[in-house]
C-alpha cells in the first residue's frame, strides 16, 4: 500500500453517533436493518436520548411489521443497558 492510501484511510472523517435498529418480519424469518443507513453516507443522529425518542416513534407507527427496536452505536454494537428499552413491539 502506498503512503497516500494509507493517509486516505487514517485521515477519512468517522460517521459518530447513533442509529436504530430493527427487525422487520417477512414471511417466517426476521431480517435485520438500521437507519439512518451509515453504509450509504447519511449522518447518523447525534445524541442516544434523541435516538430512543425515534425509535420509539418509529415503534408506535409498526406495531407487528418492526420488532426489537433498539439503538445502536456507530459500530453497530447495542448501546449500554439496550436490553432494558428494548421495544418489542409485537
Amino acid at each position: 500500500m502506498r503512503m497516500e492510501e494509507a493517509s486516505k484511510i487514517m485521515n477519512k472523517k468517522v460517521n459518530t453517533g447513533y442509529m436504530v435498529s430493527f427487525e422487520r418480519k417477512v414471511g417466517r424469518m426476521l431480517e435485520s436493518g438500521c437507519f439512518p443507513d451509515k453504509e450509504n453516507g447519511e449522518s447518523l443522529i447525534k445524541t442516544e436520548k434523541e435516538a430512543w425518542a425515534l425509535a420509539v416513534k418509529f415503534a408506535s407507527r409498526t406495531k407487528g411489521e418492526y420488532v426489537n427496536i433498539h439503538v445502536v452505536k456507530s459500530d453497530f454494537t447495542p448501546v449500554d443497558g439496550y436490553k432494558s428499552k428494548l421495544i418489542k413491539n409485537r
